[in-house]
């Protein structure tokens, strides 16, 4: 029988440029987005207002929260 391994990696294990693909893809949604905003006590208009966002100088709608992607 091999080596038992444990889980994880340390830091050393990790090399700049490694490519980790994920699969299956998730579209964020609106509804992904709101959520995250309550749960997390994110209540920036940028990322819940649709009137806010539309005439905010940069955007034009709203933004995902970053911590989220």
């Amino acid at each position: 029988m091999g080596e038992a391994r444990a889980f994880g990696r340390y830091f050393e294990d990790f090399e700049a440029g490694d490519v980790y693909k994920h699969w299956p893809g998730k579209t964020i949604t609106e509804f992904d987005d709101h959520l995250f905003c309550m749960i997390t006590m994110n209540h920036h208009p940028l990322h819940t207002n649709a009137h806010y966002a539309e005439t905010s100088p940069q955007f034009k709608r709203n933004v995902v929260v970053g911590n989220l992607v």
